[in-house]
């Protein structure tokens, strides 16, 4: 079984592009190596789709010149599906993803197909950066089943760019979650 690779797409571009896109998508909420073509006119020039499948959940109301799309991919991001996307519809497409079971994210970005801006991180850097709130609640479940020194070493360098206050804020969640 595979691990899932949590997906947030954002795509702008011309409002007929988009209208294109979505209605190829239809109803469908999966995609996989079988019918990614359904979305084409052709796939000769794509050497890997990334991920075997890519659950979706597109956002789109008519009219409008941007279109979200949340789901999950098998092991890491569908890029090869993505970057064909950007170039078929002349959209541009941010890709952000994340892995928390090997423990990786990141965010991409094609224009008409090319890759203009690639970030890769640490899951917990991704969260950190994206959101906090979510950062802090997990903290609290890792220090429920982990030693403080687990725990530091799982952050690695996002602890050793942390506030002071960051790092005692940790301590104290540790103290207050840790079941030994």
């Amino acid at each position: 079984m595979a691990n899932y690779c949590n997906t947030d797409v954002r795509i702008s571009g011309e409002v007929d592009n988009l209208q294109k896109l979505f209605t190829k998508i239809g109803e469908k909420t999966s995609f996989h190596t079988e019918n990614y073509s359904e979305l084409f006119e052709s796939c000769e020039d794509v050497q890997d789709w990334g991920s075997k499948w890519q659950v979706i959940y597109p956002e789109y109301f008519t009219g409008d010149s941007m279109m979200y799309i949340t789901g999950e991919s098998a092991w890491g991001p569908a890029d090869g599906l993505w970057k064909k996307i950007s170039k078929d519809y002349d959209v541009h497409i941010t890709l952000e993803y994340s892995e928390p079971g090997m423990g990786f994210a990141g965010i991409t970005t094609w224009e008409c197909g090319e890759e203009i801006d690639r970030q890769e991180m640490s899951y917990w850097q991704f969260i950190y950066e994206t959101d906090t709130e979510y950062f802090w609640d997990e903290i609290g479940y890792k220090c429920e089943c982990f030693t403080l020194e687990e725990v530091i070493s799982d952050l690695a360098d996002v602890y050793e760019d942390m506030h002071e206050s960051e790092k005692e804020r940790i301590a104290e969640i540790h103290k207050n979650n840790y079941v030994d």
